[in-house]
């Protein structure tokens, strides 16, 4: 998990195109993003996710998991 990592919206949307799956096996499938609110409703209507996208945008997590990121660009590496 890199937040803000290049390539993260091909990810979502594999993970969208085979959610169905990924529920048939008991997975649970959310999205995590460093993002604003606003920033993550826009994109899941944009991209028709059917899972729930989980606020980052002070990087708790994303510190306590150790990822690498950057305060100046307010965004993941």
């Amino acid at each position: 998990m890199i937040p803000g990592a290049r390539g993260c919206t091909p990810q979502t949307c594999s993970f969208r195109d085979h959610h169905q799956d990924l529920l048939q096996l008991k997975a649970g499938v959310f999205g995590l993003s460093t993002q604003t609110t606003e920033y993550q409703l826009e994109m899941a209507e944009r991209l028709h996710l059917p899972f729930e996208i989980l606020s980052d945008a002070d990087f708790n997590y994303a510190r306590r998991c150790g990822c690498p990121h950057s305060r100046r660009a307010k965004c993941g590496l």
